[in-house]
């Protein structure tokens, strides 16, 4: 980021291949990690499907 000029980033973890409840809690969890750490640097997004009804719900309200 710094090569290129680029002070600020948004990261996300929309890969395909998420299925799973515990796969998007990962997911969401390594983006608050990365936030966490680097918070001038990064900006994260969610990866949530409304398919998982309440679980959704749920892990979108923990979010910090």
């Amino acid at each position: 980021m710094d090569k290129n000029g680029i002070r600020r980033a948004v990261i996300c973890t929309f890969i395909t291949g998420l299925i799973e409840r515990e796969d998007f809690r990962k997911a969401n969890d390594y983006v608050i990690r990365t936030v966490k750490t680097f918070p001038d640097r990064f900006v994260g997004i969610c990866a949530l499907t409304p398919a998982h009804g309440q679980f959704a719900l749920d892990e979108f309200q923990a979010l910090p």
